[in-house]
């Protein structure tokens, strides 16, 4: 398993394809692995259209403040080599 830990995009670069460039070649690297993210409920859809579905809905604490999260995974592409 791996874990997708800090993706940001600063807000004067967002909607050029940064996030999503960065995780096709993560993505492209691993394919073999299941990929977990902890996300916002900001960049909840941007995950959910890459192919993660949300596992674990839950709440973190960030300066006293409780803010939703969601624990979402990417599954590993299947092998079919059959050889």
């Amino acid at each position: 398993m791996g874990c997708l830990d800090h993706l940001f995009v600063h807000r004067g670069h967002q909607r050029r394809g940064i996030a999503g460039a960065l995780c096709d070649r993560l993505e492209s690297l691993y394919p073999e692995k299941v990929i977990t993210v902890h996300t916002s409920i900001t960049a909840r859809s941007f995950f959910e259209r890459r192919g993660y579905r949300a596992i674990l809905d839950q709440q973190v604490e960030r300066r006293r403040i409780l803010l939703d999260n969601f624990v979402m995974e990417k599954p590993a592409k299947q092998n079919h080599n059959h050889s």
